[in-house]
């Protein structure tokens, strides 16, 4: 495998990853939105408002997976998909059984964030 390739593989392999799992989400949510509404925190779980702010979320994750396959808004949203994965697994501790993956996805996307994260450092490390 050419080193070039082999170098951008784990970060190819966590941006796929993430992405699907922000594809499935806003298209399910779009589908079958009744399936999803229930994870909305209960003073916004309203069948009006709910499926208002339910549609908009999905509308925000797929523009999410799209962006993890532009380079340079990758990294940002690797943050914006970690902070989005902790909310809700913070904001459904109740239902840990099924939101339990989600924190392994945060730090799945808190990973991408340290490999892609365009650091700035004045001096190298010889290896």
């Amino acid at each position: 495998m050419p080193p070039k390739l082999l170098e951008s593989l784990p970060s190819w392999l966590l941006r796929i990853g993430l992405a699907f799992v922000f594809f499935y989400a806003g298209i399910d949510a779009l589908r079958e939105p009744s399936a999803w509404i229930s994870y909305l925190p209960l003073g916004l779980a309203t069948k009006t408002i709910g499926s208002q702010i339910l549609e908009a979320f999905s509308f925000i994750q797929l523009i999410l997976a799209a962006s993890f396959f532009w380079k340079p808004f990758v990294p940002y949203a690797a943050a914006v998909a970690f902070l989005m994965l902790a909310g809700i697994s913070l904001g459904n501790l109740n239902a840990m059984l099924i939101v339990f993956r989600d924190i392994g996805l945060a730090f799945m996307a808190a990973a991408l964030v340290a490999l892609e994260w365009p650091f700035k450092t004045s001096s190298t490390v010889a290896d």
